[in-house]
């Protein structure tokens, strides 16, 4: 039905419950929304929405969006920044795909970020803020990156930050829900009281703090800005090829701020441009500040420049399992840095690299002994294959490594003091590892690397 001049180009057809937006829709601004919490969708059946290329014709059907609904984007090109401000549930997911008549390009332009950042910036195409909700984007072309967050989310991102530098009070920080510290136990994995981090930082920190949630990004080619997730759980970024993000951005993807229960899989990650500043701004998958219980599987991080890391942990990020990824073309392959505890690497594969295959926090070889602030504590490392380059270590404690093939082992001086005594163990001894250790027996592990399924890196 023809409904006034403001939205003339909605129709609504009630007995097949598809509504078709068009062109002709108001565009937009791209101007962020103010801000507040985001608004329950109303509940009612299901919809698919068809969608027709323009300016804001995407905004307006994503501001219409109801749980259950299906936004189908026809073939074309979207412009302008999209903002979610509307939440689908677990059982009634929104979805946005395109409707199979073609590709479908979603595009803001951004004036250049500042090379020399040391943080990521937050202006991207798809943002997803203040906790919203059970969201899944899909098989869409998004030049401009995509940006998820929870309400608040930068107050526990400056409290861990600040909390680490006091060096005799890792207690207060691993002793929040599901971090590792239970009854005087330490590297203790609580998946079952993890979701409870977010109510008791609520408390310690005096503002409401509500994660996004069930937040997919599936299949899509991300362009120019890469996806960061801060504050959020329970999400997926799957079968996406993430390339050629600009300088002063931050990794191809970087999962921060207690973002707990993602499965991170077979995505490609090609071309971070070197910002000027510090590792962790042009890094491929960067897991970090607490968030845990994630898994980073058959994934593929190819041609980083200068320093950039392939796959990475640090602060406190911790019971990750990162198995049968492939990293090419990088600095340091794989990196669990600062306070990393419990993480699982298993049949990683690094090859072509320019320095260390695999390194466990290089910032405390300084340290006399190991600490429980800072180093890597019961990592298990098995069935990684770095034939041409090092395992490299600082400081660990607790920590198996079994059947690695590293063409050689280099160990800070103190923690060749220590090894054995702070239960280190090397396939299943406490004696030192030898520099040049023997590959893996014949039979003795799958073959390492990304197994079918990520994408081939996009072309330069």
């Amino acid at each position: 039905m023809l409904r006034s001049s403001a939205s003339r180009a909605v129709v609504a057809t009630v007995a097949t419950a598809v509504v078709t937006l068009t062109v002709g829709v108001a565009p937009a601004s791209s101007a962020a929304p103010s801000r507040q919490a985001p608004t329950r969708a109303p509940s009612a059946a299901a919809r698919v929405v068809e969608v027709r290329p323009g300016t804001g014709t995407l905004q307006r059907a994503v501001d219409l969006a109801r749980p259950g609904d299906v936004l189908a984007l026809h073939a074309g090109t979207y412009r302008g920044r999209v903002f979610v401000a509307v939440s689908g549930t677990e059982a009634a997911p929104i979805v946005v795909r395109p409707f199979g008549d073609g590709a479908v390009t979603v595009t803001e332009s951004f004036e250049p970020a500042d090379c020399a950042a040391t943080q990521p910036n937050v202006n991207r195409t798809l943002m997803l803020r203040e906790g919203v909700d059970w969201w899944t984007f899909e098989g869409l072309r998004v030049v401009g990156g995509v940006w998820v967050s929870g309400t608040n989310f930068s107050a526990p991102a400056a409290w861990i930050k600040e909390m680490t530098k006091r060096k005799g009070d890792w207690q207060t920080r691993r002793s929040l829900p599901g971090r590792g510290y239970v009854g005087g136990r330490t590297a203790v994995p609580d998946p079952a009281a993890a979701p409870g981090v977010y109510a008791a930082l609520s408390r310690t920190l005096g503002v409401p703090l509500d994660p996004a949630t069930g937040i997919r990004l599936l299949d899509n080619d991300i362009s120019g800005r890469g996806i960061h997730v801060a504050l959020g759980t329970r999400g997926a970024i799957t079968g996406n090829t993430v390339h050629d993000v600009e300088c002063g951005i931050g990794p191809g993807i970087w999962l921060n701020t207690y973002s707990d229960f993602w499965d991170i899989s077979r995505n490609t990650v090609s071309r971070v441009a070197d910002s000027r500043w510090l590792h962790y701004m042009q890094e491929g998958i960067r897991t970090g500040s607490a968030s845990s219980y994630n898994t980073v599987s058959d994934n593929v991080v190819t041609e980083l420049p200068t320093d950039g890391r392939g796959i990475t942990t640090d602060i406190d990020a911790s019971f990750n399992t990162f198995s049968h990824n492939t990293v090419r073309g990088v600095d340091i392959g794989l990196n669990d840095q600062e306070s990393g505890w419990g993480n699982v690497w298993r049949g990683n594969l690094v090859v072509d690299n320019r320095g260390a295959g695999m390194v466990f926090r290089g910032a405390d070889a300084k340290l006399r002994q190991p600490s429980l602030n800072s180093s890597t504590l019961a990592a298990v490392v098995v069935c990684n294959v770095a034939p041409t380059s090092s395992l490299a270590a600082g400081a660990l404690m607790s920590s198996t490594f079994t059947d690695n093939t590293f063409r050689q082992v280099s160990l800070a001086t103190n923690l060749t003091s220590y090894w054995g005594r702070y239960g280190n163990t090397w396939n299943g001894r406490t004696a030192l590892p030898p520099a040049r250790p023997k590959p893996a027996p014949p039979g003795a592990c799958p073959p390492a690397g990304a197994r079918t399924g990520a994408p081939a890196p996009a072309a330069g």
